[in-house]
């Protein structure tokens, strides 16, 4: 039986997926430089999104790619008391349509992230 996780407990792992591209700077998207000649990028509004009392597993997962630490986690649990995040927005490109995304608030409150057979490796 395969485990799909609900739509709440996806958005708690994209939120921690934000709040990590954020702390290490990453930047997701180049604004209009990103949209290509032939389609213009959709405009999505403000985003505000909250999450609190929640309680995620992640488990199961390899991921690889160059510059990536080697890690190995077989039970790990982070609890994230209180976080926010904002941004001013940031393009996202997906099956060659670009979508732009105004700001995006996040607060995070008493949510536990459980990571149970997680492994991360460089290629």
């Amino acid at each position: 039986m395969r485990y799909r996780p609900s739509f709440r407990q996806a958005v708690v792992v994209m939120a921690l997926v934000l709040v990590t591209l954020g702390a290490t700077s990453v930047v997701a998207g180049a604004g209009s430089a990103a949209a290509s000649a032939d389609t213009e990028a959709k405009q999505i509004g403000q985003v505000d999104i909250e999450i609190s009392n929640e309680q995620v597993t992640v488990g199961d997962i390899h991921v690889s790619g160059s510059g990536l630490p080697t890690v190995d986690i077989q039970e790990r649990t982070y609890t994230v008391h209180n976080a926010s995040m904002t941004t001013d927005g940031f393009t996202v490109s997906l099956n060659g349509q670009d979508y732009e995304v105004g700001s995006v608030s996040i607060v995070v409150e008493d949510v536990s992230v459980t990571l149970e057979n997680v492994q991360v490796d460089s290629e």
